[in-house]
């Protein structure tokens, strides 16, 4: 007598749900963190200035001022470079009718997010 299991069925619908995880939320925690500004030249620089370490400033009083350090401001710069992540979706795989699991959009608009989304971590 043979008994079938559901390793046996090739019929058997699959279980699985509409979601896709992203198992690394965190997409791109030093590029969104900056301000954005466009570069007019290959060499992209700027002024840094920082504040004085804390110290104790307590003083006695009716004393006279004295004269502290002032750090000076500093110029800093980076190169700007070209940065290309390539990828192809094929034409059937990008047909809007094709239903696919998790994500809302089109095979090549999701690819192109991710892929954008990895240059970022790469910078």
């Amino acid at each position: 007598m043979v008994t079938y299991t559901t390793y046996h069925m090739n019929g058997n619908r699959e279980d699985l749900i509409n979601v896709l995880v992203n198992i690394s939320p965190e997409e791109t925690p030093m590029v969104s963190g900056f301000k954005k500004t466009k570069a007019a030249g290959k060499l992209h620089e700027w002024m840094q200035d920082e504040l004085a370490s804390g110290a104790d400033g307590k003083v006695v009083e009716g004393s006279d001022a004295t004269a502290g350090t002032i750090q000076a401001r500093t110029r800093v710069g980076n190169y700007c470079q070209i940065n290309r992540k390539a990828f192809q979706v094929s034409d059937s795989q990008n047909a809007p009718n094709l239903q696919k699991a998790g994500i809302g959009s089109t095979e090549y608009e999701y690819q192109l997010s991710k892929a954008l989304k990895e240059i970022a971590l790469d910078m």
